[in-house]
């Protein structure tokens, strides 16, 4: 390593170390007395686990997905297209893949918690409410993808994405009664 990469490094180093400093408040960084009332009514509201903070997060995203697939879906009307279903069917399953993901998480966190018994139920239906929604998602991706989709195929395909977004609103609900559960609000 060169005498100038060497420097560039200590330099980048020494910066970051400057910065980290800076921000944990020893250089002179701190909340004026004024802004303290104000400080410390913010951080009432403010929850402590930044687990929790980004669970909040993803729900929030979540409910967003799911009622931009319900839109889709409503938007089917009586006359779909191969085109509208398989976007509809898409995000189904993009929703359903994405709680599929947060359920590995909550699910961790009923076992660290000591309430996994208690939500098994729950994860049980809520397992086969996401299955039901990918499954009908997809068997209506399929139907309306092949070559001899008949005006017929495509009303059942639709049907079918209806039933997956009503799954997909049954797992949410399962979702909140897990987050009750383990006290994420």
């Amino acid at each position: 390593m060169s005498k100038t990469v060497k420097w560039v490094l200590i330099i980048i180093i020494v910066a970051v170390l400057a910065g980290a400093v800076w921000m944990s408040g020893v250089l002179g960084n701190k909340t004026s007395t004024a802004d303290q009332p104000a400080a410390a009514a913010v951080a009432a509201k403010t929850p402590t686990n930044s687990a929790d903070i980004s669970i909040k997060d993803s729900m929030r995203i979540l409910d967003t997905q799911i009622a931009a697939s319900a839109s889709t879906t409503a938007a089917l009307g009586t006359a779909p297209t191969a085109a509208a279903i398989n976007a509809a069917a898409r995000q189904v399953q993009t929703v359903a893949t994405n709680m599929s993901k947060m359920t590995v998480t909550f699910q961790a966190r009923a076992v660290t918690n000591n309430t996994s018994v208690q939500l098994q139920k729950t994860f049980n239906d809520l397992g086969a409410q996401l299955s039901n929604a990918t499954s009908n998602a997809a068997a209506a991706a399929k139907n309306a993808s092949s070559t001899s989709a008949s005006t017929t195929t495509l009303s059942t395909s639709a049907s079918q994405l209806k039933t997956a977004q009503a799954a997909l609103v049954a797992a949410r609900a399962d979702l909140k009664v897990i987050l009750a559960t383990l006290k994420i609000q």
